[in-house]
Order: C-alpha cells, then sequence, then structure tokens
C-alpha cells in the first residue's frame, strides 16, 4: 500500500514539474520538443502574433484636371440614387445632393422632427437647459414635432446659430425658407469627357459644372 502511494506521488510530483518548465520553458523549446513526440505544439494565447489586417485602400485623387459637373434636377431622391449606381462605371467620383430651387426669403434654423410630441418637448427642454433660447415646437404642418430655434434673413448668421447647436450635440440645421430641394448628382469626370451623354442616360434636363473640391 505504502509502494503505490508512493508511485502516485512520485507521478504528480513529474507532471508538476512538467507543467512548470512547459509555462517557463521558451516557446522554441517547447516546439522543438511537440516535434520529437510528433505533435503540434501547443502556443500560448499571448504567444500568437496578431496579423496585421489588410490595410483599407486609399482613395484615388481625383486629377487636378477633371471636370466636374452637375447633374439634375432629379424627379426624386430615388431617381438620382439610381443614376448615380448606373453612372459609377463612368465617372471618376459623385455624390448626391439637394439644391434649392426658387426665392429664398430668409433661413430657419431647427431641429428635425421627432417622432412623438413628448420626444419633441424632450429635446426642447434639452435645448433650453443647454442656455439657448428663441425655441419652441411645432405642433402642426409638414414640420410636426420639429423645434424651431429661429428665422434669419442672412445666410451666415443661420448658420452660426445651427454650429453653434450642433456643437452642443444637437441635431440642428440651417434651411432656407421659401424655396424647395431638388436632387442633383455631381460627377467628376476625366478631362475633355463630354458629359452631354451621361446627362441623357440619367434622363436629366441639365448638365451644369460645378465646384470639383466637394468631390475630392
Amino acid at each position: 500500500m505504502y509502494a503505490r502511494a508512493l508511485l502516485v506521488l512520485l507521478a504528480v510530483l513529474n507532471l508538476g514539474v512538467g507543467a512548470w518548465w512547459w509555462a517557463h520553458a521558451p516557446a522554441s523549446s517547447r516546439a522543438a520538443a511537440a516535434e520529437v513526440a510528433g505533435v503540434a505544439a501547443l502556443q500560448l494565447a499571448s504567444e500568437r502574433s496578431t496579423e496585421a489586417a489588410p490595410a483599407a485602400a486609399a482613395p484615388v485623387p481625383l486629377p487636378e484636371d477633371a471636370a466636374c459637373i452637375a447633374l439634375g434636377p432629379f424627379g426624386d431622391a430615388t431617381s438620382a440614387a439610381r443614376a448615380q449606381t448606373q453612372l459609377a462605371p463612368q465617372v471618376l467620383t459623385s455624390r448626391l445632393v439637394e439644391r434649392a430651387a426658387g426665392t429664398v426669403r430668409g433661413w430657419r434654423v431647427l431641429v428635425p422632427p421627432q417622432p412623438t410630441r413628448a420626444e419633441a418637448d424632450a429635446v426642447a427642454a434639452r435645448i433650453a437647459a443647454a442656455g439657448f433660447s428663441d425655441l419652441f415646437v411645432l405642433r402642426q404642418g409638414a414640420d410636426t414635432n420639429a423645434v424651431a430655434l429661429g428665422l434669419y434673413q442672412a445666410e451666415a448668421t443661420a448658420r452660426r446659430r445651427a454650429g453653434a447647436l450642433a456643437a452642443a450635440g444637437f441635431d440642428a440645421r440651417a434651411e432656407p425658407v421659401g424655396t424647395t430641394l431638388e436632387p442633383w448628382l455631381e460627377i467628376a469626370l476625366p478631362a475633355g469627357a463630354d458629359a452631354a451623354p451621361l446627362a441623357t442616360l440619367a434622363a436629366v434636363p441639365r448638365a451644369e459644372p460645378t465646384a470639383c473640391d466637394p468631390l475630392r
């Protein structure tokens, strides 16, 4: 009985020594030992080298001599998006925009309509608590449950107001009053490319030169 107990004790000691050696020996030593035994080497999670994720492809810069054209107006945003997809193989880059049509009578600042009146009231309360005044919740019309934040004659003043609210964490925006917004598609083409066929393909009446900077 004592002999059997001694054998068990020796076996436990051997296992303990082996585990200690495996934990403290260099990875190369463990790999070599495993190769001798004919088994795959174990590797601690801390020793696994993290493979570098493939770098995202950098956007191709727009050539300095690129020609930038605005196509529009489209009947609706869906038509504009469809044309953007259709023309993608033929242009360098593109973006969807909205342009004001009509005579601008002024500018307004507002937070877009909220799902419910209670949510609109809560947004208005947070804006007031942040130190902003001249605001109220619209209760009727197309912008029901929007938070109106002022009406201005000058665009610059409206944009400053919207910028201050945005900096405070509110989804405020400046919009022209007295106009409608029309969907347009701005595209960049290689120098010398003819935009007329693309306007025909997109089924829009106009193709106008536009600035390239927003497309870069």
